[in-house]
C-alpha cells in the first residue's frame, strides 16, 4: 500500500509543478486582462538591500508565491481531501493559514478580516492579507523591527 503522505506531496508537487509554468517568462498581468489577479503570481526578483526586514520580505514573497500556486485550481473534492481521517482536510488546513495570516494583521496593521465562507474568497483573502503584511516589513528598516513585541 502507498504511503498517504507521499501521494499528497505528489498530487501537491505536481498541482504547483503545472501552475507555475503556465505562464510565459516574463508575462505581464496587464496584456492579457488578468489586472485584478491576486497578489503573488510572479515572484518578484532579488531585494537592492541584504538585511533583516528584507529577509522577512523575500521570506513573505516565497511563502504567497508557493501559496499562490499550491492552492491555484483546487476542487471542492480536493478541499475535502483528508489523508486520514484523523488529520485536518486540506480545507481545514487552508483555513487554519487564514487564521495565522489575520492575526498577523490584527498585530502587525490593526486591522481583522471577517472569515471568509468560499474557498476562493479565503484564498484570495490569504494572497492580499500576506501582500499587505509583506508591504508592512518593507518600508520597515532593522530599528523598527527590533521595537516591535509580540503580545501574549
Amino acid at each position: 500500500m502507498a504511503n498517504p503522505w507521499k501521494r499528497t506531496l505528489i498530487a501537491l508537487h505536481f498541482n504547483y509543478k503545472r501552475n507555475r509554468f503556465n505562464t510565459k517568462k516574463g508575462h505581464k498581468l496587464e496584456e492579457s486582462g488578468l489586472k485584478n489577479h491576486p497578489p503573488f503570481r510572479t515572484i518578484e526578483g532579488y531585494p537592492d538591500r541584504i538585511d533583516s526586514t528584507a529577509i522577512i520580505v523575500r521570506l513573505l514573497d516565497g511563502l504567497g508565491y508557493r501559496f499562490y500556486w499550491a492552492s491555484e485550481g483546487l476542487s471542492l473534492e480536493d478541499c475535502s481531501y483528508k489523508i486520514t481521517p484523523e488529520a485536518k482536510s486540506t480545507g481545514q488546513i487552508i483555513e487554519h493559514i487564514w487564521g495565522l495570516v489575520n492575526w498577523m494583521c490584527i498585530y502587525l496593521l490593526g486591522e481583522e478580516s471577517t472569515r471568509p465562507s468560499a474557498y476562493e474568497e479565503m484564498r484570495i483573502s490569504i494572497l492580499e492579507n500576506i501582500k499587505r503584511i509583506r508591504d508592512r516589513f518593507n518600508v520597515m528598516d532593522s530599528s523598527d523591527l527590533e521595537k516591535l513585541e509580540i503580545e501574549k
